[in-house]
């Protein structure tokens, strides 16, 4: 009996010997390492008061190792969704393949007829480009170009000088490393051109509305929204998820009652307080009506709302200067508190911009998905838009040259309103939309008709488009002929323009009898019809001379204001950095001793000072300014008080 167990013990000691020598081993040279008595006491005390503890740190130990060990990708078979094919299925789906195209084709037959039929230009973008099919120069109303920049020689000279010194593009996003010294320039420019305190720049026009509102408006908040804004905004409110409240287009009783319902229902259910957004454009890309601006603002203060104007059509197009809307109806630029603007509509630059506050435009660069995620504008753009709006504050000549093209075309149509066409577009707009008095039922044949004017004009020597929509994409508005006037013609080219535009109208739509088209609507839809769209230019068309007179320019913020109210505005932030950090330590602390009273004043301190830099950052994205019924950014007087 003692014989067997020896035999069974022998070869166990052995082992046991082995693994006590290697043990041994290890300790010896462990020991050796620096800093090792320092993490032996650490576990023998973390063991002898908190085991659990140490059970739970050696689970993470094993659990990275088993991370880092094992393979980053599977093999073939190793998953359940992998199938075993042999070399002749593979050829066999490789054969059967068809790549999906990479745009949608064209979902009608008008649309389908329409592609050969559309003009290519050959040469550089101008007023009067060179059509290809017929090698013939043509008169652009097709392009926004409404200052005539488009190929202006003066703005050609600095574009070379700038590609020259800076390069093609910066080639990364503008928080990273592609800002240069001409952006911060361009938006110092801006900011003073539209009369805001701050303003930012984006690399793409259409992109920039789109990321401005969700960049402020999240899940939960609320915007009312025209109901004729362009796409652009129609595409930034849905991403931002807001509670979106259409009102009527240009329509400020409608626009009342929303807001009165928004604050009614704020009242009756409580909670906490929402931001709040009036979105809106200064001339209507669908419409070229121009906004109430006047009445919106006045809305907007009494209901406690923000305003965001898009000025994408109206910037560089209206008032004495080309400021925008805010000029027109003698308005300071600081009275709307996010305006957004197109560098490539109103200067023939490139990109958009946002200008407001400086919490506004700060706040953006951390969280506009178009600027953060983007690469920056290139520099030759940013210098063309620099010299562009110098040119406008100092040569009141192209103001005049756009409005009295206005006046020549406008004049010229006046005939023709009465008898075949309609135009709801503001007096003012270099924008104009021409819609048929007595359209078709059907969409298509309406849409044709439209086209018939388009290529009947292109073959008299003048090039116009009609408004594209995106169908089931985007608001329906009513097939429109899209006419844009620019001040880089002369007055004989424009009358030219305007007798062929009237000569192109009356032949494909003055002759359009009820029996040729029996779908025609009733004469009391098409009234209605009417009455809807004089009521969204009810504003500007009803009494023009109630209208102010815009200023003659607005003068720039001095600078000795600027360095103050920079001054003011870092003492503000550093005292709010430091009593959000005190709050931030405080709660870090407490909730560090009642939770963890074994871990100590270390960790107790580097849980606050984490907690207050989170509170931080959560103060600088939710800032209070931002809240409905506040300023966004309060004058220095304002906090001084």
């Amino acid at each position: 009996m003692n014989s067997s167990t020896e035999e069974i013990a022998s070869p166990l000691l052995a082992v046991l010997q082995s693994l006590s020598s290697t043990a041994a081993t290890v300790e010896h040279y462990f020991h050796k390492l620096p800093g090792s008595p320092i993490l032996v006491r650490y576990i023998r005390s973390s063991y002898q008061n908190d085991p659990w503890r140490s059970l739970l740190e050696l689970s993470l130990v094993i659990y990275v190792v088993w991370t880092f060990a094992k393979p980053r990708t599977r093999g073939e078979g190793q998953t359940k969704y992998w199938v075993n094919m042999s070399e002749k299925d593979i050829d066999s789906l490789v054969e059967e393949y068809e790549p999906a195209p990479l745009v949608d084709a064209p979902g009608s037959k008008t649309e389908m007829a329409l592609l050969p039929a559309l003009p290519t230009i050959v040469g550089p973008a101008s007023h009067k480009p060179k059509i290809a099919a017929t090698g013939k120069i043509a008169l652009n109303l097709a392009s926004p170009n409404w200052s005539g920049f488009l190929d202006n020689e003066r703005l050609k000279e600095v574009a070379i000088k700038t590609l020259r010194e800076y390069g093609t593009s910066p080639c990364g996003p503008p928080g990273f490393y592609g800002t240069l010294d001409v952006h911060t320039q361009l938006e110092q420019d801006l900011a003073n051109f539209v009369g805001q305190e701050s303003a930012i720049i984006y690399a793409q026009a259409f992109s920039t509305v789109s990321s401005v509102i969700p960049a402020f408006s999240k899940r939960g908040d609320i915007v009312v929204v025209d109901k004729a804004v362009g796409f652009g905004i129609q595409k930034g409110v849905q991403i931002s998820r807001s509670t979106v409240k259409w009102f009527e287009p240009n329509d400020m009783e409608d626009l009342e009652r929303v807001l009165k319902g928004v604050e009614r229902d704020a009242k009756r259910k409580g909670g906490p307080l929402k931001r709040r957004f009036i979105i809106t454009e200064g001339i209507f890309e669908n419409t070229g009506v121009l906004a109430n601006l006047p009445r919106i603002i006045e809305l907007k203060k009494k209901y406690k709302f923000r305003l965001l104007l898009d000025e994408s059509f109206s910037f560089g197009m209206v008032g004495k200067t080309g400021r925008g809307v805010t000029e027109y109806f003698n308005i300071p630029g600081n009275e709307v508190d996010i305006t957004v603007g197109s560098m490539a509509n109103g200067l023939n630059s490139g990109g958009g911009f946002c200008a407001g506050s400086t919490h506004v435009v700060k706040h953006q660069r951390i969280n506009g998905s178009a600027f953060v995620y983007s690469a920056a504008l290139p520099g030759a753009l940013a210098t063309c838009g620099s010299e562009a709006i110098r040119m406008l504050s100092t040569t009141p000549q192209i103001r005049l040259s756009l409005v009295e093209n206005i006046k020549i075309l406008r004049t010229a149509l006046s005939k023709l309103e009465d008898v075949s066409i309609y135009i709801p577009s503001d007096p003012a707009s270099a924008l104009i939309h021409i819609l048929m008095k007595n359209p078709p039922e059907e969409l298509e044949q309406e849409e044709k008709l439209l086209q018939d004017v388009v290529d009947e004009a292109l073959a008299q020597g003048v090039l116009i488009t009609r408004a594209a929509r995106l169908r089931g994409q985007e608001n329906e508005m009513t097939p429109t002929l899209k006419i844009m006037v620019s001040a880089a013609f002369t007055r004989k080219e424009m009358e030219r323009a305007s007798s062929v535009l009237k000569s192109a109208i009356t032949k494909c739509l003055g002759s359009i009898l009820r029996d040729s088209f029996p779908s025609l609507p009733s004469p009391s839809k098409t009234q209605d019809r009417l009455n809807r769209f004089a009521k969204m230019s009810v504003n500007t068309t009803a009494s023009p001379a109630a209208i102010p007179s815009p200023p003659a320019a607005i003068a720039p913020i001095p600078s000795e204001d600027i360095v103050a109210r920079k001054v003011q505005d870092a003492r503000n932030r550093v005292a709010d950095f430091i009593v959000n950090t005190g709050i931030g330590f405080s709660v870090g602390i407490v909730s560090s001793v009642l939770l963890f009273r074994r871990r100590g004043w270390p960790v107790a301190l580097s849980t606050g000072f984490g907690a207050g830099v989170a509170y931080q950052n959560c103060n600088i994205s939710f800032n209070p300014y931002a809240l409905p019924g506040t300023k966004i950014l309060p004058s220095t007087a304002e906090r001084q008080v």
